[in-house]
């Protein structure tokens, strides 16, 4: 099983997520950019995942929303500044659940490199503005959210 890593840098103000799928790379791509299978996998498993608008296009929206067991929920939404299947796309993030969410934007550039014997590295350099908003998502667990919707990706797209 491959291991996600994670790696803040806070001179560049970038949290850096790497990991090797045991996939070929249009799966991941997939799986990644289909609206209906990003519940199966974005976050942590204890949280229901809704896609409210998934417009994946350059300049198309997107907003998803997550549900804990106790009703609680947590909206997320952002744009896609750049597409180029199946290697590269560039959105915006922004957590809806902080005051005047939209001043504390992250942008998001995922890279997909195949790496030989239909495996797949994939590569998110999440970009911060601000050394507080980078802090802040780090200290929100974001490693361990992140490392766990990477593990639900990985038995999704490498399964038979």
């Amino acid at each position: 099983m491959s291991q996600t890593t994670f790696t803040v840098d806070r001179d560049q103000l970038q949290v850096r997520i790497s990991r090797t799928f045991n996939a070929p790379r249009a799966r991941l791509w997939d799986a990644m950019t289909d609206a209906k299978q990003i519940p199966n996998w974005w976050g942590p498993a204890k949280y229901h995942v809704t896609v409210e608008q998934h417009d994946f296009r350059v300049g198309g929206k997107w907003r998803y929303i997550s549900k804990d067991a106790d009703g609680r929920e947590d909206a997320f939404h952002g744009e896609f500044k750049e597409i180029d299947p199946p290697t590269k796309a560039v959105q915006t993030f922004v957590y809806e659940g902080i005051p005047n969410p939209d001043s504390h934007t992250i942008t998001d550039h995922l890279t997909l490199t195949e790496v030989g014997n239909g495996k797949t590295r994939m590569d998110v350099v999440s970009q911060f503005n601000v050394i507080e908003d980078l802090d802040g998502m780090v200290g929100s667990g974001m490693e361990g959210g992140a490392t766990e919707g990477y593990e639900r990706l990985a038995k999704l797209v490498e399964a038979d």
